[in-house]
């Protein structure tokens, strides 16, 4: 799964770099996720891990993945659901629970490295528009809005997920226009 050559291989026997799983997470989603990942633990090989999933993400963004796609989510923190590069600052807000707080300045690199990613393969004007959608995201959580994405259940991180049902999520959203 953090293996560039592999991930090649796959895409180059015809693999879809912008499936959606029932979630709506492709690929990319899953690179974001495991970028951020090694933050978590303590591992000898979390630095490794990382490059190699930034260079799995670099391949599929060769390969035409669209770094937009957004995911099933259906909050106001984002305009088309979770893209990857939402991942990278999201994944923080799940230990801590709805309450804001600061990112490390670790995680800002990775949303940095990410964004030059992006102007690397895909050129300046979808930097810019990362950029956005970062400057979204963390606007909606200095405002103290609420979050009615990250409402998976099933996920290992069971008690940081929010559990809203569909009329919930919508009277918030019309509350919070």
């Amino acid at each position: 799964w953090n293996d560039p050559q592999l991930l090649r291989k796959c895409i180059e026997s015809g693999s879809f770099v912008n499936h959606q799983d029932h979630s709506g997470h492709t690929a990319l989603h899953a690179s974001a996720e495991e970028i951020w990942e090694p933050f978590l633990y303590t591992m000898s090989d979390g630095w490794g891990l990382r490059f190699e999933m930034f260079q799995c993400a670099e391949e599929l963004l060769h390969h035409g993945a669209d770094p937009f796609l957004g995911d099933a989510c259906r909050c106001a923190c984002s305009t088309t659901g979770c893209a990857p590069v939402n991942i990278l600052l999201k994944e923080y807000r799940k230990l801590w629970g709805n309450e804001f707080r600061c990112l490390p300045r670790s995680q800002y690199f990775l949303v940095l490295e990410w964004l030059d990613l992006i102007r690397k393969v895909n050129g300046l004007e979808d930097a810019k528009q990362c950029l956005l959608d970062i400057i979204r995201l963390v606007r909606f959580e200095e405002l103290g809005l609420t979050h009615t994405c990250c409402r998976n259940p099933s996920s290992e991180w069971k008690g940081l997920w929010t559990t809203l049902d569909e009329d919930e999520v919508d009277e918030i959203l019309d509350e919070e226009k």
